[in-house]
């Protein structure tokens, strides 16, 4: 016999939907009965009971699909609600659902140091739609983290612009701390960064790391702006 989260499922058509479909599906449901609780109006069909037993095995079903999807984090160093929010950030949820995941988790259990990727720092190189605004989510949880560095040594405005993200998600980290447009890529690299891919760009700015990315010129022209001190060291070593 199903059981009644079971019948649910079944009943919204739950085993049609392809992988990232069903975690955003089930992240959805989370947002829609927490919704439903809080108002504290009686619903028709279900027992505040009920809604509690949705929205728990809504939240578990998605934490396990997220880490199925992301088996590659089995192996970072911290708690199961760190690895969900990192898994969040690469597979790109929409920002509603990602806000929705940062609620679910004690921000105490994912609490980031300088030197260790965060979900911010994801975020900044998943480059696809709605981008900036899931980077804002992770941008107005975590704000400290984008002054730190990744395990790779990467500020999260580098990896931004060796993901080659748009405009309003560089404009967006620069506006958030200016200083980030300054710092240059790492004399050397940590944790096995790939050095046949990266070689070359030790020391750039972020102005010449993205002209060497051929990054869209908007782009280029928000940065010499921003950065003249930049522009001139550019000038300077052509």
């Amino acid at each position: 016999m199903l059981t009644f989260w079971e019948q649910w499922l079944a009943a919204d058509g739950y085993d049609r939907l392809d992988p990232l479909s069903s975690i955003e599906y089930l992240i959805g449901c989370q947002r829609r009965f927490s919704s439903l609780l809080g108002t504290g109006i009686p619903d028709a069909f279900y027992s505040r009971s009920d809604l509690r037993l949705l929205l728990d095995s809504a939240r578990d079903a998605a934490k396990d699909r997220l880490l199925a999807l992301c088996s590659d984090l089995e192996g970072t160093p911290g708690s199961t609600e760190r690895k969900v929010l990192h898994a969040a950030a690469a597979l790109k949820i929409t920002p509603a659902n990602a806000a929705q995941l940062v609620r679910d988790y004690d921000k105490a259990a994912v609490e980031f140091v300088d030197g260790t990727t965060s979900p911010l720092h994801v975020a900044a190189g998943a480059v696809g739609a709605e981008q900036a605004e899931r980077v804002r989510v992770f941008l107005d949880a975590f704000p400290t983290t984008k002054q730190h560095t990744d395990d790779r040594g990467l500020t999260v405005l580098q990896i931004a612009l060796l993901g080659s993200a748009r405009l309003n998600v560089i404009q967006m980290l620069v506006d958030a701390w200016p200083h980030l447009a300054r710092l240059p890529m790492p004399s050397t690299f940590r944790n096995g960064l790939n050095s046949e891919e990266f070689i070359g760009l030790e020391g750039l700015t972020p102005l010449q790391l993205a002209a060497s990315r051929n990054a869209e010129l908007d782009v280029i022209f928000f940065l010499c702006r921003d950065d003249p001190d930049s522009q001139l060291s550019a000038s300077r070593a052509n």
